[in-house]
């Protein structure tokens, strides 16, 4: 976790156990103007450009993320997405992107994404990849949210109408699952349970 906090671990002995100071994050809800959303997955990357809720396209792309050393490779399947989407509307509004990985005020802190990324590049590079990719495509002052991919399932759970608490579960590269709370807000603690057990009876599922 030292590479998450930027400093190193260490083990503190305390008379008390400190308060709880869990966080929690509105995200999502927001469906007027022009908007962009990306998907940055193991094996493909998806993108989808939305009107006021409403659907005007979406592209799927094959890419190798995860055994690519030069990280300027993941920065222009980026841009390139964001480009894509952006034609097909008359301006960029806010642009919203899940990514596996943990990710801390849009920088990324870890994620599997990057796993052949030398460490250099990855601080030089990596940390502030969506910032950048966002910023050079639609300039500084464009509204940007990165999270991690389990929450766009909990979000979608939460813009059914009257819905807040939910759940959300997916398949991918990683199996993950996380909870939305009583207002619809997205629990920080309550992380991705990578490689969790759930769905492992094959005949619960078809299998």
């Amino acid at each position: 976790m030292a590479g998450v906090y930027e400093r190193p671990f260490e083990v503190v002995f305390c008379d008390k156990v400190p308060q709880e100071a869990g966080a929690s994050q509105a995200v999502g809800r927001h469906l007027a103007g022009c908007r962009v959303g990306f998907d940055a997955g193991g094996s493909d990357r998806k993108v989808s450009a939305v009107i006021d809720g409403e659907t005007v396209y979406s592209e799927e792309v094959v890419w190798f993320p995860k055994i690519t050393e030069d990280p300027d490779y993941h920065y222009d399947g980026i841009v390139s997405a964001f480009k894509s989407a952006a034609e097909k509307m008359p301006r960029v509004d806010a642009v919203g992107v899940s990514s596996a990985g943990i990710y801390i005020e849009n920088r990324t802190m870890v994620a599997s994404l990057f796993l052949k990324v030398p460490k250099d590049l990855f601080d030089a590079k990596v940390k502030d990849i969506y910032i950048r990719a966002a910023r050079d495509v639609f300039g500084p002052d464009i509204p940007l949210v990165v999270v991690q991919r389990r929450r766009r399932f909990r979000a979608g759970g939460r813009h059914e109408p009257g819905r807040k608490q939910c759940a959300g579960h997916r398949h991918g590269h990683q199996r993950g699952c996380g909870l939305c709370g009583r207002e619809g807000q997205h629990h920080r603690l309550a992380q991705r349970a990578g490689f969790h057990a759930g769905g492992r009876e094959p005949r619960r599922h078809g299998g």
